[in-house]
């Protein structure tokens, strides 16, 4: 309880710096209730896709240098549990220019950014998505301590 509380306090105390900076606040609390055929009262509390909360924004430097960064807390909704790691979303630290983006730290794995974010218009985030199509379910697939680079190739 006491981690959660420093970790909210910490939050709160960033809230005068994000409003300066461009910063984007977000989350998803991700619940369903599942009856099983043929027993009405069996009602059964469900996650979704996976909750969470986090912050990402950027930072112009100047000379068309951009600081970016990202942090995501993964937890069940239904028990209040939180996820491990506890920043266990993306969570990057990185350098954006006319050469791309370069960040370190928590990032989605290779397969994640080909197949989701390429050709999933939903990210592996529900009962259509790719990523429930594959064992282990790569759209959660993340790697620490990651050093990724985003080219800009032909323009794009």
């Amino acid at each position: 309880m006491k981690k959660t509380l420093i970790t909210f306090a910490a939050l709160a105390a960033l809230t005068g710096t994000a409003a300066a900076q461009q910063v984007t606040v977000y989350g998803r609390v991700d619940l369903s209730i599942a009856q099983r055929a043929g027993q009405p009262d069996n009602l059964e509390l469900r996650n979704g896709s996976g909750s969470r909360f986090g912050l990402r924004g950027t930072e112009d430097l100047g000379g068309g240098l951009k600081a970016v960064f990202g942090i995501e807390h993964r937890f069940d909704a239904d028990t209040g549990s939180a996820g491990s790691p506890f920043w266990g979303g993306k969570s990057v630290v990185g350098l954006s220019g006319g050469f791309g983006t370069v960040t370190l730290g928590r990032d989605d794995s290779p397969a994640n950014k080909m197949v989701n974010e390429a050709a999933d218009p939903w990210a592996g985030d529900t009962v259509a998505g790719n990523g429930n199509i594959y064992d282990g379910n790569i759209d959660t697939s993340r790697y620490s301590n990651a050093l990724t680079y985003r080219g800009k190739f032909g323009g794009v």
